[in-house]
Parts: C-alpha cells; sequence; structure tokens
C-alpha cells in the first residue's frame, strides 16, 4: 500500500489535488459556519449537514483517485455496458424517484441502504464523456454523429422531463464542447 501511495503521489497532478481539497474544505467550513449561525434553524442546516459534506467530500475524493488509476481506455470499451444502465437508473427515477428537497420540484433521486439518496444524473455525467470519448477518438461519420446527437437529446429530454434542468443543460454543454 505505502509503494502505491507514493507512486500515486509522484504521478498526480498535485495543483489539481490541491484545489480539490481546498474547494472541499471551503465546502465544509462554509456548512459548518452556518450550523453555528442564528440562521441555521431557517436553512434548516443541521450539524448532520456538515457531517453529511464531510463524508461526501471524502468518499469522492476517494472516489477520484481511485477512478484516476483506471486507465480510461478500458473505461471507453466499456460504454455498450454502462450507458445502457445510466439510461435505466435515470428511467427509473420515473417510477420509484424521491424528491430530496421540498423547494426543489424534482424527483430525481434514488434512496439507498442507511438513509442515503444518490442522483443517477450524476454517475452518468461522467460515464457520457467516457461514451463521447470512445466515439469521438476516431473520425465520426454520419451515422455515429447522429447516434450521440440522438442518444445525449434523449438524455436531456428524459432530464427536463424529470425537472433536473441544471443536469440536462450540463448534458447539453458536455456534447456540444466535445463535438
Amino acid at each position: 500500500i505505502r509503494d502505491f501511495i507514493k507512486k500515486y503521489f509522484t504521478a498526480v497532478d498535485k495543483w489539481l489535488l490541491f484545489f480539490c481539497l481546498s474547494i472541499s474544505t471551503v465546502g465544509i467550513l462554509c456548512q459548518y459556519s452556518l450550523v453555528e449561525s442564528k440562521q441555521a434553524s431557517t436553512l434548516q442546516i443541521t450539524e448532520r449537514v456538515a457531517l453529511v459534506q464531510i463524508i461526501a467530500s471524502l468518499l469522492g475524493i476517494s472516489a477520484a483517485i481511485i477512478i484516476s488509476n483506471i486507465d480510461y481506455h478500458f473505461m471507453t470499451k466499456l460504454w455498450k455496458l454502462y450507458m445502457p444502465v445510466s439510461v435505466f437508473l435515470v428511467i427509473l427515477t420515473f417510477f420509484i424517484g424521491m424528491q430530496v428537497d421540498e423547494s426543489i420540484d424534482d424527483k430525481a433521486w434514488l434512496r439507498l441502504p442507511f438513509g442515503l439518496t444518490f442522483q443517477p444524473s450524476e454517475i452518468a455525467k461522467f460515464l457520457f464523456v467516457f461514451y463521447l470519448a470512445s466515439v469521438f477518438r476516431k473520425r465520426v461519420d454520419w451515422k455515429q454523429f447522429l447516434t450521440t446527437a440522438i442518444l445525449s437529446a434523449g438524455l436531456v429530454f428524459l432530464l427536463v422531463l424529470q425537472k433536473d434542468l441544471g443536469s440536462a443543460l450540463i448534458f447539453f454543454m458536455t456534447y456540444m464542447v466535445m463535438l
């Protein structure tokens, strides 16, 4: 394990890691300061929210470290497996999706064990980038262009129906930038 950590930190983009850790720390400090403020009851911010932010930050950085060690060429080859699963999970939210915040009118979340929730579109975002990279790494013909355009439009349409306009915009912009 020590050799793996040493090898990882010699190859990692230290500035990127620094900025990720800094932004996560600022987010945690902001949430904790809200817990301690007089506005906490109005905003419904509790210590649990700050704790969840800490755990989510640690999990996110851990996931980033693990994912960064996976060869992206390998991931791009698996798009026929993960894209249908991603689309299925987004569609599943129409049937068993839940709303995590009363002020936001979307049911884009799925419940996991232990009271946890996750938004399938968040996983689909980075898998979508791998999918587009696998298609666009070669010269694209009209058939591939139409296939990616239809899949992208379908995902955007599903997210608009779900009233998750932020994710829909991210998918649209990701497609346009990668195109």
